[in-house]
């Protein structure tokens, strides 16, 4: 299903929606999603901000950093969880979770 945007999508970012945008990120959403809700900018938007302020351009790094902390938990949960009826998925998975991270963050992640 393509993303859908909504016809009034705020031009300008508050603090309080970068701290739920960040915050979003973490969760693993990427902006383009964040950008289909309601009360939220559009990715154009967000990513304007993120080129003309600098301390939301670190706050949302850092919350990029974390997203991949989040991945990488997510390969030992699917891995801890497998069983033999879902081995061969669980694999699938693990292994399309281990690429994201190798390709996004190669200097933290060498899987």
């Amino acid at each position: 299903m393509p993303l859908q945007r909504t016809a009034r999508q705020p031009k300008t970012l508050t603090r309080a929606l970068k701290a739920e945008i960040c915050d979003r990120i973490i969760d693993g959403e990427t902006v383009s999603r964040i950008a289909c809700g309601g009360h939220m900018p559009s990715a154009g938007t967000i990513y304007r901000a993120l080129a003309a302020d600098e301390a939301f351009r670190r706050q949302y790094a850092r919350a990029k950093w974390l997203q991949f902390d989040s991945i990488a938990d997510e390969i030992i949960f699917v891995a801890d969880s497998a069983t033999l009826a879902t081995m061969e998925q669980d694999a699938r998975a693990i292994e399309a979770l281990k690429r994201l991270l190798v390709r996004r963050m190669p200097r933290k992640h060498m899987i």
